[in-house]
């Protein structure tokens, strides 16, 4: 009886949990960036303090302080340097000879056109809009019950869309996110300086809400989190780098302008950081990005191999990926198997979206290693934590 009630104590103990996650989602959201922060800097703030000037030993606060202006500084300096490259890319798009784009694609229709014909045994024009819009018009008419001329609905409703009402709307929506951009920095700058300055402060503000005869649990489950988290951000990290320069590399090779390559490695990189979709939402950005860039060029000579190239480069990296970063990087820091991640990436995505599939490694290491220090009587606890007692043993 004492067993069941225990049951049902954690029980409600872990829904009531998740409900306060989920209905304070931003804060829960600012306070794990911070935290995610301060980890990254803390190689940083603890250089800054070992430093000595004569008698001179530079304040936590101030130290602190530096760190927070050097990883402000590194991301300011990367969508600095970022955003040009890719404003340049849509600039490109303007020195493009339209008039050579037609005359390359003449002979590709016509052969389309042809096959058509032969196809449907009498001539077809395959650039001929005005049969869809007809047929378009009848299947509206059809439904509505009276005569639609499609064309007209669609000009009505982009007027619509760029009226004085919708504009306000889209200034107030504008006004609204950049209010709730400046609180998120701030809070999540506050929070990082703190989590600098008092390394341990997280962990003293979870210790006020614990029981004294857990408090040891607590320590050596916050130990392990600290590290094996510090593990993770620092491999998908390396992960990024390597992607990026590996992207790099490929698209050179394959004929790509530098700074085009660049920026495409750049934004696939970047995206790497979401398991699955991130990388596929990247290939087709980089595809799309060489495709506007060299979309003058002969259709069957240049056009259509350096499109196939690009693929190709996409699909060399996400293999070394998958194949040699992933595993070394979920398997030797997080201490799970790559199957696992894989269906826990699943679930938070099909839950939370791309945010979840971020979160969803840090978090599940975080519930393992909580596991494993209260709950490792279990035997399917003691099998999802099975690796967390090699950490153990490595310290």
């Amino acid at each position: 009886m004492r067993d069941f009630q225990k049951y049902i104590a954690a029980f409600v103990g872990i829904v009531f949990l998740v409900f306060v996650v989920w209905y304070f989602s931003a804060i829960v959201a600012y306070i794990l960036i911070a935290v995610v922060m301060s980890f990254i800097g803390r190689p940083i703030i603890e250089g800054l303090g070992a430093l000595h000037i004569g008698r001179f030993k530079m304040p936590r606060a101030m130290a602190a302080t530096i760190t927070l202006l050097i990883l402000w500084t590194i991301f300011i300096l990367f969508f600095y340097y970022l955003t040009p490259l890719v404003i340049n890319e849509f600039r490109a798009l303007k020195e493009v000879d339209f008039t050579k784009v037609s005359a390359n694609l003449k002979e590709p229709v016509a052969h389309l056109n042809a096959m058509l014909s032969s196809f449907y045994g009498e001539p077809i024009d395959s650039v001929n809009l005005k049969e869809p819009v007809e047929h378009l018009n009848a299947m509206l008419s059809s439904f509505y019950g009276e005569s639609i001329d499609s064309v007209a609905v669609i000009s009505s409703n982009l007027k619509e869309l760029f009226n004085t009402k919708n504009t306000v709307g889209v200034f107030n929506s504008l006004t609204t996110t950049v209010s709730g951009l400046f609180v998120a920095l701030f809070s999540i700058t506050f929070m990082t300086f703190f989590f600098l300055k008092d390394s341990n402060l997280f962990m003293k503000g979870v210790s006020v809400f614990t029981p004294l005869r857990y408090e040891n649990n607590v320590n050596e489950a916050f130990l392990s989190i600290k590290k094996l988290l510090v593990r993770y951000f620092l491999g998908v990290f390396l992960e990024v780098i390597i992607i990026f320069t590996l992207i790099t590399i490929g698209l050179s090779i394959v004929g790509i302008p530098i700074n085009t390559a660049l920026t495409i490695a750049l934004i696939a990189g970047c995206l790497n950081v979401i398991p699955y979709i991130g990388p596929l939402i990247g290939a087709i950005m980089g595809v799309l990005i060489v495709m506007l860039n060299n979309i003058d060029l002969p259709l069957f000579e240049e056009f259509l191999p350096l499109l196939g190239f690009t693929a190709l480069v996409f699909a060399i990296v996400q293999l070394i990926d998958n194949i040699v970063l992933q595993p070394l990087i979920y398997s030797s820091s997080v201490f799970a198997h790559p199957l696992e991640i894989f269906l826990l990436i699943l679930v938070a995505g099909s839950l939370a979206g791309p945010i979840g599939m971020i979160l969803a490694v840090p978090a599940y290491t975080i519930l393992r290693v909580v596991g494993y220090e209260f709950f490792a009587q279990y035997e399917i606890v003691k099998r999802l934590t099975k690796g967390i007692s090699h950490e153990r043993s490595e310290r």
